[in-house]
This record gives structure tokens, sequence and C-alpha cells, in this order.
């Protein structure tokens, strides 16, 4: 299990506080292959955080930085994360850090 935590807590608001667990809440309802599976959420310290499956191994981020993926990987990349994401969206999820964009 891995944890999420909110290190901000109380000084970014309530509103963010709110849009952190709702999307908690959203995210625990969703199963796909590949989605991470959030399985609660709650409060420590007026942290919120939620808690979620592990998944073992690298991280993307430094993986694609260390050893760029062909074109076509990369575009397996791409199919798999608008597959996954097009699978929230259609049962209302928008994960937070999508509405930066």
């Amino acid at each position: 299990m891995a944890l999420k935590l909110l290190l901000v807590g109380a000084s970014v608001g309530e509103h963010f506080n709110r849009r952190f667990r709702h999307e908690a809440e959203n995210a625990a309802k969703l199963q796909h292959p590949n989605i991470v599976q959030v399985f609660g959420e709650g409060e420590h310290d007026g942290r919120p955080y939620f808690s979620m499956e592990y998944i073992a191994g690298p991280d993307l981020a430094r993986q694609l930085r260390e050893q760029p993926p062909s074109i076509k990987q990369a575009v397996e990349y791409v199919k798999t994360l608008a597959r996954a994401v097009a699978y929230a969206h259609q049962r209302g999820v928008l994960h937070l850090d999508f509405d930066k964009f």
C-alpha cells in the first residue's frame, strides 16, 4: 500500500482539501488495469490523505529521462494513458492534475 498525503494541509484552504478528498473518493470507484486502485481516504493532523495500491518498479519520469523511448514505445505510452483517462472521464472523474492544462 502507498499513501498520498497533502503535505500543506489546512494552509491551502478548505476548497483544495475538499477537492483532494473528492478526487480520492471518485478514484476509489475506478477499476482499470492502468489506474492505481485507491482504497480509501482520511485525515491526519489536519492533512488529507488517501491510501492506494503500491506499484513496484521504476518511476516513469526518471525512466524517460534516462532512456528516451522509441517513437513506437512513446505512442504505446500515450495510447495507454489516453485509454485510462477516457475510462475515468466516462465515469465523471477528472484527475486533479489534469485541470492545469
